[in-house]
């Protein structure tokens, strides 16, 4: 009975015995270990926003287009159409662009190519001015001045029309003396001013009907 006894009493006392300080001890670092990593996952949530945005923006960097890779893509669409509405058709689908940034460039790009092309047309009919006025001098001698500067010199439209306009002006009171006198004879104005004065068609049959719209006010 006395070793039974003895027993009993070596386990009441034992720190592996129930009840122990040790049991305790084990229950506090279990609840502090828990703390400690509740605490660190909150942490890291309240930090994933702010490194992940810079990770995202390193991988649109990563993966989106440098700008000679897209000044490259431009001068190709450009080098078979000069057409803004064009140019930009050809970056959205050919090259997988934004549409709003498609038709910025897009229109950028033909404005360059229209003054480039322009300065260089301008280049050239300076190089040749001599003869330009030549021709000028010539046409203005006859009936129309644009017909002749298109047909027999080969003007453009643009020019043609400008210089015929410039001539026009330069002799704006004779010709408001042929309308007067155009005005009081028996014939329609405008075959007075074909025949007598040798205006082209369209300004003499626009001329009578400015003039008729004045009378009947």
């Amino acid at each position: 009975m006395a070793r039974s006894s003895g027993d009993r009493t070596a386990r009441r006392y034992s720190p592996l015995g129930r009840g122990g300080p040790t049991g305790w001890w084990l229950g506090l670092f279990v609840a502090a270990a828990g703390v400690l990593w509740v605490e660190r996952r909150r942490a890291y949530i309240r930090a994933m926003p702010r490194t992940a945005v810079p990770v995202l923006l390193l991988l649109l960097l990563g993966c989106s287009k440098s700008p000679e890779d897209r000044r490259a893509e431009v001068a190709r669409c450009s080098a078979v159409n000069t057409d803004a509405e064009l140019i930009s058709i050809c970056l959205t689908s050919e090259h997988k662009w934004k549409l709003a940034a498609a038709d910025s460039a897009a229109r950028l790009e033909a404005h360059r190519l229209d003054s480039t092309r322009t300065f260089q047309e301008n280049a050239l009919w300076n190089a040749d001015a001599a003869s330009h006025t030549a021709a000028l001098k010539k046409c203005t001698a006859g009936n129309d001045v644009k017909d002749c500067l298109l047909v027999n010199y080969g003007w453009s439209a643009e020019r043609a029309t400008r210089a015929a306009d410039s001539v026009w002006s330069r002799n704006a009171d004779r010709h408001l003396r042929e309308v007067k006198s155009c005005t009081r004879g028996r014939d329609p104005i405008a075959s007075c001013l074909m025949l007598n004065y040798k205006w082209n068609a369209p300004r003499a049959f626009a001329t009578e009907d400015s003039v008729r719209r004045a009378r009947m006010r």
